[in-house]
């Protein structure tokens, strides 16, 4: 079965060839190849459907994607990013993708106003942890869509001395966000020149959809105040929730685990989880692994596609990826592991960017819908 997986996905980036990115790299050592040296530059040259490619290093300014689809993956570990990442405008047909990025003081991640869905994969984030704003938080979403896959995402704390109270990890307004397999942390309250304040929710939520599945969530530490809440949600927000551990943060007292108004929804999602992780970026001639986690027994499918938004009905979760084929992966041993290998072939273009996200049915029960990864394949040159 998985070598039927591995000619079907192999034969997927063939028969796709003919909408293959372009791809820009950026090198703050400006070593060979690279066509920046930071990243704003690259996103202003860059063209819809793009991939750029960022070799690690140090990297500062703001930086803003308006109404494109783009891949910004490492190519390497660290890239740190010391600034503030915005992407808004988005259409419907349209996806961002933040790859294995480390995302610092003074920056934080906000996405506006936009229908097509942002991607967080493997990302640390971190908002100011050395002077907060006191608004929005470390991942800001205002009427758009979020993935969180992997990632840690951590609140500002307060402002020295200033009074500006911390903030939390992901502040969702009138949006809609799936957190899979990722760390959430309010922001702490301590002030080491004076009052500490109470700590942020790592969770807050305004008239806005939450999918949360194998997640750590952790109110801020208030230290001498009370701890933030695990998460917060306003009247018109609905919270669904599989295998996580949701806690308030510690302080003097210690938070609560949920601080929901009257009408707010806590929902359970149905199945079990299921998790998934790709080697990326791949040049062709290498090898590459996709390793999936799921139930023992039971087949697992997967989706593959571009990043995309839609809901399935009840606790089933939501699809993030558009189905232009499907692919049986194979069984899950009896651990609940499967883990499949290819070599990738000579590819004859740039790069090509695609997402995979898993999916188990299973008998007698609604259909599980797991996390997703987003792949790169590198053609000669890269």
């Amino acid at each position: 079965m998985s070598r039927v997986a591995i000619f079907v996905l192999v034969s997927f980036v063939l028969l796709t060839a003919s909408a293959s990115a372009d791809v820009i790299v950026v090198d703050w050592a400006n070593g060979p190849g690279a066509d920046h040296t930071d990243l704003f530059p690259a996103i202003d040259a860059s063209s819809d459907g793009d991939v750029i490619l960022v070799r690690p290093g140090n990297y500062f300014m703001w930086n803003m994607v308006v109404g494109r689809s783009l891949t910004i993956a490492a190519d390497g570990a660290p890239v740190v990013v010391n600034g503030l990442l915005t992407v808004r405008d988005l259409a419907a047909n349209q996806s961002v993708v933040l790859r294995q990025l480390d995302v610092r003081y003074p920056g934080g991640l906000e996405v506006f106003d936009s229908e097509g869905v942002v991607v967080v994969e493997e990302c640390k984030i971190l908002g100011d942890l050395f002077g907060g704003t006191g608004v929005g938080g470390a991942v800001r979403v205002e009427s758009a869509r979020v993935v969180l896959e992997g990632s840690y995402v951590e609140g500002s704390w307060q402002y020295f001395n200033a009074g500006e109270p911390p903030t939390p990890a992901l502040y969702a307004f009138e949006s809609s966000v799936v957190v899979s397999g990722s760390q959430l942390v309010g922001g702490g309250g301590a002030d080491t020149y004076g009052p500490d304040l109470p700590g942020a929710p790592a969770l807050q939520a305004i008239n806005s959809d939450i999918r949360v599945q194998g997640s750590f969530i952790s109110g801020g530490n208030g230290f001498t105040e009370s701890g933030g809440a695990g998460a917060l949600l306003d009247a018109d927000s609905a919270m669904w929730l599989r295998d996580n551990n949701i806690v308030g943060g510690p302080g003097a007292p210690s938070g609560v685990e949920f601080d929901a108004a009257p009408g707010a929804a806590v929902n359970s999602l149905t199945g079990t989880p299921v998790f998934v992780n790709a080697a990326s970026p791949v040049r062709e001639q290498e090898s590459w692994s996709l390793q999936v986690d799921g139930p023992p027994g039971e087949t697992a499918w997967a989706l593959l596609g571009a990043p995309a938004w839609a809901p399935l009905p009840s606790g089933q979760g939501i699809v993030t990826t558009t189905a232009l084929t499907i692919v049986p992966l194979g069984v899950f041993d009896g651990a609940g592991s499967l883990s499949i290998g290819a070599t990738i072939p000579t590819l004859g273009f740039d790069a090509l960017a695609f997402r995979i996200q898993v999916f188990v049915p299973l008998a007698g029960a609604p259909l599980t819908v797991g996390e997703g990864t987003n792949v790169v394949f590198l053609g000669p040159g890269f």
